[in-house]
């Protein structure tokens, strides 16, 4: 039997690869070999505490990512939920976790705190936010989402969490729905493990209600969980998953943006076939991006082990390429541009610290919440 000779190595094609993976990085400047691989292509890059501090110098460090790029709408992400995730500290306004937008229900409310969140995020270059997680809260209080989640009602999940995305992308910053098809389906942490739930198909529809919502309200990227539903798929985790993916994500609720893995350095996939086997195999199930959340040398491993792959036929390229294609529109969608940013002293203003007060206000009279007049 002869062995399979791969492709020839194609220059063009590697870079167009390098544009589907969001890598983190370990310090709070940019440095040599980072510098390389946004030369080389790399689709992002995604911000952590240890990588920011002040506004001025979160701005210096976005816009020398983007020089290092040559590309002004770089992409640049982070996790900026509110509560317990919040990347961002003071001055930046700091928003209470999902939960307290959940227990006022006021739609306008929500709108208004994804508005304001986008303003603080594009005013210093940050074009994506990993936000809002949109699965239903764990029916166990051994659940890690706790108060991340808006809340256990789907209906209600997907109003406010549809109002708070249509906010901050208003505001030019992308947001994400996660973590699809609904991490309150499992109990478990899949920084940890590989959750597995065995709700039936039925029984899912409820976690899937809020990302149906999403999908619908435009939302501009989804991120996968790393956990395996056993009716969609008895063996692969989600983000590894056809069935999950192009199945339901894309084939059933009709989504088209982009679809982004959680960090494959989580044990979910790391420790069950390992991030470079789990990144080409979920391009191959139908995301389009793969974040590697705090390891930039095994991001460029994960490249070149997707060009490996690709030029081995194990991954069609004109699936790539739609890839490529859907990653280029959402950063024409959601474009950096030093001209347009809005102005520093929008971080941590008046205005969004009357949003804290009207929040805490509902949260400890129930008293309804109207948007106040500017």
């Amino acid at each position: 039997m002869k062995a399979c000779v791969p492709l020839p190595k194609d220059a063009l094609l590697e870079r167009e690869i390098a544009g589907l993976i969001i890598s983190g990085f370990n310090e709070d400047r940019l440095n040599s070999d980072l510098e390389t691989e946004l030369k080389n292509g790399l689709g992002g890059v995604i911000l952590f505490r240890n990588n920011v501090g002040s506004p001025k110098a979160v701005i210096e460090l976005t816009e020398s990512l983007r020089d290092a790029a040559d590309d002004e709408d770089l992409l640049i992400a982070i996790d900026h939920e509110g509560g317990r995730v919040i990347r961002l500290a003071e001055p930046f306004t700091q928003f209470p976790p999902m939960a307290s937008l959940g227990r006022a229900n006021d739609i306008e409310l929500a709108r208004q705190v994804g508005i304001a969140v986008g303003l603080e995020l594009a005013a210093v270059g940050i074009n994506w936010n990993f936000s809002p997680v949109v699965d239903l809260c764990e029916p166990s209080p051994k659940g890690h989402l706790g108060d991340r989640s808006f809340g256990v009602n789907p209906e209600s999940v997907s109003k406010i969490a549809c109002a708070y995305i249509e906010g901050l992308q208003s505001a030019g910053v992308a947001a994400c729905a996660k973590h699809f098809p609904g991490h309150g389906s499992v109990t478990g942490d899949s920084h940890t493990e590989l959750p597995e739930t065995g709700l039936t198909r039925k029984e899912m529809e409820p976690h899937l209600e809020p990302f149906r919502a999403a999908a619908k309200s435009g939302v501009a990227s989804i991120m996968t969980a790393h956990i395996r539903v056993r009716s969609i798929d008895p063996y692969l985790p989600a983000t590894l998953s056809p069935s999950a993916i192009q199945g339901i994500l894309r084939e059933d609720i009709g989504y088209t943006g982009v679809i982004i893995t959680d960090d494959v350095q989580m044990a979910g996939v790391a420790e069950t076939v390992g991030s470079p086997d789990a990144s080409f195999m979920a391009l191959r199930a139908g995301a389009d991006a793969i974040l590697v959340a705090h390891d930039l040398a095994l991001a460029v491993s994960i490249r070149k082990h997707i060009d490996l792959a690709v030029r081995h036929l194990a991954i069609e390229i004109d699936s790539i390429m739609s890839s490529v294609q859907r990653m280029r529109d959402l950063k024409k969608r959601f474009r950096s541009s030093k001209k347009s940013r809005p102005p520093l002293d929008v971080i941590g203003c008046k205005e969004h610290r009357e949003l804290l007060e009207h929040i805490a206000e509902f949260n400890s009279s129930g008293a309804a919440w109207r948007q106040p007049k500017v």
